[in-house]
């Protein structure tokens, strides 16, 4: 029984995470990725990462995110960041969603950080938005 729950609950947090990178990407993020850091850290099962241009992209993009996620019932547990726009932290509990002002995701290197971490595999229509994004090509 417990086993099942945990799959419900891994299943929804993988939703939630799928459903801020789709809002991410809504709002033109650049290099939006996934991560399952579930079995490298208690501190959450996954962690969305993005960037924006600059510091009101950055707020834009978590913005968005909050927005479409309060649409399916989910409050962050806590918001660091807003007032600068540097590196915008949406703690959603299971989901945690990082935002950075381009240089800042280049200097901190989180993505690097967690390279043992499974990125998660994104649904064709989001895969090629990202790609767009990331190339200019679809």
């Amino acid at each position: 029984m417990l086993v099942a729950e945990n799959k419900l609950v891994q299943s929804g947090s993988h939703s939630v995470a799928l459903r801020a990178i789709q809002a991410a990407l809504e709002q033109k993020a650049h290099d939006v990725i996934g991560l399952h850091v579930g079995p490298h850290t208690y501190v959450a099962d996954y962690y969305v990462i993005a960037s924006g241009t600059s510091d009101r992209h950055v707020r834009g993009i978590a913005d968005r995110v909050r927005k479409e996620l309060k649409e399916v019932g989910e409050q962050p547990l806590s918001v660091v960041g807003m007032e600068n726009g540097e590196w915008v932290l949406l703690d959603y509990g299971d989901v945690v969603v990082h935002v950075f002002f381009e240089a800042a995701r280049t200097f901190y290197n989180l993505d690097e950080m967690w390279q043992r971490a499974k990125p998660l595999s994104l649904p064709s229509n989001l895969e090629s938005q990202a790609k767009k994004l990331r190339t200019g090509m679809y």
